[in-house]
């Protein structure tokens, strides 16, 4: 038979002795195959074998979406339905007989192992009945300590990744002969790899086997030499895996002594390096510490570790920076007219509750305009999308984290909302003293607005009136103090409104209950369900979100600074109640969504034939 250009390929990369990448063999069969058009099935088809062989990869995570080892290298959502890259969908049993021809016929162990295995791995899920063939399994697994040991593989990671894979599929046949030869192709390879990679290889034979205690004492030594090394080399990223994996091997082995030793000189690295780091990083480097430092009981340890943090987190506020956004004249002029417009239209109605109503909820940014922004913003700007953060409270000290758009879209979507509520925050200030110019009312005038509320309790109706004076002539510490317990008051009766309990058992208290608190009654589940999204996401990032105000929980422990008691917050807080209020019985709030419908509903024409 002649050569096609698909077999010229193979061979060029089959007879190589230097390390390549498999992905170059899929980068050259393309470049190599012209006008696809041009191809005869037969062509096609074992194209279709040979670049899904190139493009399928190992398994980061044992989750591929096959049910295999092998994973596709993307996938992605068409309406409803998956993509795969390759799609095993366009491959049947001529595509498995192409792969079981290489692996039979090629020399080069890179070759043979990636071909041998796919056979092994995907033969049963491509073709979809018959035995697995295990000739195909004992192939690979030979390919892959050969090559390993030949150093065909171009990069350290990639042998990792083999030497895992031969261990698994020794596994996967029951073999303990090929377990013991895995494992002593890995203890080989150990003594020359990366702590990060031996870290790798170290938990793979602790997963898939039970190895000997002389096997885990060989991996110890390993790892006590690499780690000797990374702290020789200030290497942090090295002496964390080393002791990660050496404090999983002990911990196993119930060896606490070695536990706290490898803590301590986990600690100590840390300690030396925070020295001379800002504060920010050095706090940074060492909350692992002190986690791991109380996970084998070395509290004093972890206490004095703790104390050297609060002292260094007191100058990591002079360490960062200040950004600003200047707005010229103009823009400025142009955003003061619009925003007066928008103040006169939202207090037109003549009854001062529905008037202070319709502003507070108009000033709640929509939850889908912060999404959209997030998504613009992965697109102008996809690192920072990507990059997770700490946020920092006044203390210096991390109080919560926000990771990336991919894996965390709520956090992402709180601290949008959260910016977009400060925006908004000043012109809260402006109805507060446009509403009083309209209406002209008193205090006891705005606490009797609020009576009809089904929130609302008698016998709180003076914290309220003293909770709006103080506002009113500035006392926002005053203010603030005496509202906030209102609101979880207010948010109690909620509870009971929607007919879920207002108490809980007291935890390790068996017989003793307590109030539900302002978190427990935003997180039940009736609740989310009855408020609109933004009034929760509002209510939340102000009193309860770490990565909001948080202002029910800072003001209640003693946290927050004196500059928090500003006009603004204050604002936030009557906006709040307001918007609560707003449950009663002759008042009907609809959400946003439903209105349209509605409005469309009434304004169809009647049927009279009746």
């Amino acid at each position: 038979m002649a050569k096609t250009f698909i077999d010229e390929v193979i061979a060029r990369f089959d007879c190589r002795t230097t390390p390549f990448d498999l992905f170059d063999v899929y980068c050259q069969l393309l470049g190599a195959s012209g006008d696809l058009a041009q191809l005869s099935s037969d062509e096609q088809r074992n194209l279709d074998a040979e670049i899904a062989a190139f493009t399928c990869r190992f398994t980061s995570d044992g989750r591929s979406p096959w049910g295999t080892f092998f994973d596709p290298l993307w996938e992605q959502c068409n309406g409803g339905a998956a993509i795969y890259n390759p799609d095993l969908a366009r491959l049947d049993s001529r595509s498995v007989d192409v792969w079981a021809h290489r692996a039979n016929t090629c020399t080069n162990p890179v070759l043979t192992s990636r071909y041998a295995d796919l056979v092994w791995d995907l033969e049963q899920k491509i073709v979809g009945h018959g035995k697995r063939r295990p000739e195909f399994a004992l192939i690979a697994f030979a390919a892959y300590l050969r090559a390993v040991s030949e150093g065909r593989f171009l990069y350290p990671p990639f042998a990792t990744e083999a030497l895992k894979r031969a261990l698994e599929i020794a596994g996967e046949m029951r073999d303990r002969e090929k377990i013991t030869q895995a494992t002593e192709a890995i203890l080989e390879f150990g003594k020359t790899a990366p702590a990060g990679l031996l870290a790798k290889l170290s938990k793979a034979l602790s997963i898939k086997n039970k190895p000997d205690s002389t096997t885990m004492k060989t991996m110890c030594s390993l790892l006590e030499q690499r780690l000797t090394r990374a702290i020789a080399d200030n290497g942090p990223i090295e002496v964390d895996s080393a002791v990660h994996s050496l404090e999983s091997i002990y911990r196993k082995a119930k060896d606490n002594q070695n536990r706290q030793r490898i803590a301590k000189i986990y600690g100590t690295f840390y300690m030396r390096m925070a020295e001379t780091a800002r504060s920010m990083l050095a706090i940074g480097w060492l909350m692992p510490v002190v986690q791991l430092y109380m996970d084998v009981n070395l509290a004093e340890e972890a206490d004095e570790v703790l104390l050297y943090m609060e002292n260094r987190g007191s100058t990591a506020a002079n360490e960062m920076g200040v950004i600003s956004v200047e707005m010229s004249d103009e823009e400025a002029s142009n955003a003061e007219a619009e925003a007066t417009l928008a103040i006169d239209d939202w207090l037109a109605p003549n009854d001062l509750f529905l008037a202070l109503f319709r502003a507070s909820y108009s000033l709640l940014p929509d939850p889908d305009d912060a999404r959209k922004i997030l998504d613009q913003a992965a697109i102008d700007c996809p690192l920072m999308s990507s990059i997770p953060r700490s946020l920092i409270g006044s203390e210096g000290m991390p109080v919560a984290t926000i990771g990336a758009m991919e894996d965390d879209q709520e956090g992402r979507l709180v601290e949008t909302y959260f910016q977009l509520l400060q925006m908004n925050a000043p012109y809260l200030d402006r109805i507060w003293l446009k509403a009083k110019d309209k209406f002209n009312f008193t205090i006891e005038e705005l606490t009797e607005a609020l009576r009809p509320s089904v929130l609302f309790d008698e016998d709180r109706k003076d914290f309220f009136i003293q909770g709006f004076a103080a506002f009113d002539v500035a006392d926002y510490v005053k203010s603030i103090h005496i509202l906030i317990p209102q609101v979880e008051n207010m948010m109690r009766k909620f509870l009971r409104v929607l007919g879920a309990p207002t108490i809980k058992l007291v935890r390790d208290k068996p017989g003793i209950v307590e109030l539900k608190n302002l978190s427990d009654a935003l997180s039940n589940r009736r609740v989310k369900e009855a408020l609109e999204e933004k009034i929760l996401l509002f209510l939340k990032i102000l009193y309860n979100d770490k990565r909001g105000y948080n202002l029910r929980n800072e003001v209640a422990h003693g946290i927050a600074s004196f500059e928090t008691f500003n006009r603004f917050v204050a604002a936030q807080v009557i906006q709040s109640i307001i918007l609560l209020s707003a449950l009663r019985p002759k008042m009907c709030y609809i959400p946003a969504d439903e209105r349209e419908a509605i409005h469309s509903k009434q304004a169809e024409p009647k049927d009279h034939s009746e």
